[in-house]
């Protein structure tokens, strides 16, 4: 099969077929892998079984026996003396159980597939809380330092101005406040000798407007009339320009092709 060179995702070229044979390849050994630690784990398990059963039986035997007979002989064997013998039994009794370090690996490696496929998913996953410490915030979590030095100083500011202002109002008052009385008074005043006739020179005023609104109407409407009048007359009665105009336009023939239309031409 000829695949062009352009088409490098092609399934069937080289480089995707080594590719996929390289992880066919990985994926079998991590497969054989973990049976055999299985087969493993299953296999101490068996025999820690059998190790504790058969302490099992070597217990019951010596239960029958009586105690003094047990230190008389613990005295009289020729083996070595064990010290810690009760620690030896606990710790065969613990290793009759699972491997422990197995299932972690187990449980662990069945989390990541879970999470890679999608089936498992935890609440709050990706988040900051969850991904990075609590003390460390995103970039767009953090205020920037040159904003909070600028904060500061509008903190500051307001304070010094607000002084001065406060400073400077009873000033202002003792000075504006003869004024702001006679200005009051003059006004008092003004109103009363207006309030009378105010109404009445309202009234005038739209009467005068409305009147000088429907001679503007009454205007425009005339003279859209001369308009039209003077266009029909020149339609219905030519001119003189007119006729001129239409004889000017006459078709002239060249001599030289048409001779016998060309003396139309001739002035009369």
């Amino acid at each position: 099969m000829n695949i062009l060179p352009k088409k490098k995702w092609h399934v069937r070229t080289k480089e995707n077929v080594a590719r996929v044979r390289r992880d066919q390849k990985k994926a079998k050994e991590q497969e054989e892998a973990m049976i055999a630690r299985a087969q493993l784990a299953e296999q101490e398990y068996k025999v820690n079984l059998l190790r504790q059963n058969a302490e099992r039986v070597e217990m019951i035997h010596a239960a029958g026996k009586s105690g003094a007979d047990d230190n008389n002989e613990r005295f009289t064997s020729s083996e070595h003396v064990n010290l810690f013998a009760d620690l030896e039994t606990e710790y065969r009794k613990n290793l009759g159980g699972r491997n422990q370090e197995y299932e972690l690996e187990k449980k662990k490696e069945q989390e990541e597939y879970e999470k890679k496929v999608g089936i498992l998913q935890y609440l709050g996953q990706g988040s900051s809380e969850l991904t990075k410490d609590f003390q460390e915030k995103p970039w767009y979590e953090k205020i920037p330092t040159k904003r909070e030095s600028e904060f500061k100083k509008l903190e500051n500011r307001p304070s010094a101005i607000n002084m001065k202002r406060a400073e400077s109002i009873p000033i202002m008052k003792k000075e504006h406040g003869k004024k702001d009385r006679k200005s009051r008074h003059k006004k008092c005043k003004k109103k009363r000798r207006h309030h009378d006739y105010s109404s009445l020179e309202i009234l005038d005023l739209e009467e005068i407007l409305k009147k000088q609104k429907l001679e503007k109407l009454r205007q425009e409407r005339l003279d859209r009339e001369a308009k039209e009048q003077q266009r029909v007359i020149s339609l219905l009665t030519p001119s003189e320009n007119s006729k001129e105009k239409k004889e000017r336009n006459i078709a002239k023939y060249n001599s030289q092709f048409n001779p016998a239309l060309a003396r139309q031409n001739q002035i009369r």
